[in-house]
């Protein structure tokens, strides 16, 4: 499991907000898995071509 180490001096340093800046890189990461497999299943369906 990662750490947040740096929070944006617009955000209070506490473990909430390292919490939920963790949970979205997660969430970003989840979407770009998906997105990559779509991609390469249109791909490989000639849908389009990359």
């Amino acid at each position: 499991m990662f750490n947040i180490t740096v929070v944006p001096t617009f955000w209070p340093d506490v473990d909430l907000v390292k919490t939920d800046m963790l949970e979205y890189a997660y969430e970003l990461e989840y979407f770009d898995d998906h997105l990559e497999r779509m991609l390469k299943k249109l791909e490989e369906s000639r849908e389009i071509g990359l």
